[in-house]
């Protein structure tokens, strides 16, 4: 066994250099300083954004869920959840309930729930975007694909399907369309709504 003391290194033009594109301290701290005021002003940007579409949710009454589309949100959870914990969804049920002490039916109950919750936002999104006539182009569509594709490392649609074994269209299109939409219901919301 070895005892080591945390090193905290000297703020210099050498480490500057090897931890960065730019030369000097100056430059280094002006743009750590902008990275953190950027990241700030996203954070207090999703807060208000995360206020907004509160008071939206709790001036909404959801009669119902229609049972066809609530299938498929607790499908989409489950598969969210098993890929997530890079496991099988019946392992994660025993994993998860030996870990947190809760029973099978217990955390069927938070995944329906978070189901519930999912589609609840799904649902309010879409009426919106069709009472505001918020609609989604294909160069949209086109741009995410590009991007989940980029992000996987995939070069091609096909190449995506080979390497992780789904159909793309099945398991990402109405997930797109719906990002989308939420992402411009949500920016419609911010130009009308006052969460101070």
């Amino acid at each position: 066994n070895e005892v080591t003391e945390p090193v905290t290194p000297v703020l210099d033009e050498a480490f500057v250099k090897a931890n960065s594109d730019v030369e000097t301290v100056d430059e280094y701290r002006k743009l750590i300083y902008e990275q953190l005021l950027a990241d700030k002003k996203a954070e207090a940007e999703a807060s208000r954004e995360d206020k907004a579409w509160a008071m939206v949710v709790e001036n909404t009454e959801i009669l119902s869920y229609p049972e066809s589309e609530l299938a498929k949100q607790l499908e989409n959870v489950r598969a969210d959840l098993s890929a997530y914990y890079g496991m099988e969804y019946e392992e994660l049920i025993k994993a998860y309930t030996s870990y947190a002490g809760i029973t099978e039916e217990q955390f069927e109950q938070m995944v329906d729930q978070q189901a519930k919750y999912e589609l609840e936002y799904k649902m309010i999104t879409y009426v919106i975007a069709e009472k505001e006539g918020i609609t989604w182009t294909q160069e949209e569509y086109d741009e995410q694909v590009n991007l989940i594709l980029t992000n996987s490392g995939a070069l091609s649609i096909e190449s995506f399907e080979t390497t992780y074994k789904i159909d793309f269209e099945d398991t990402y299109k109405n997930r797109i369309i719906d990002s989308i939409l939420h992402n411009k219901v949500t920016d419609r919301i911010m130009e009308q709504v006052v969460t101070e």
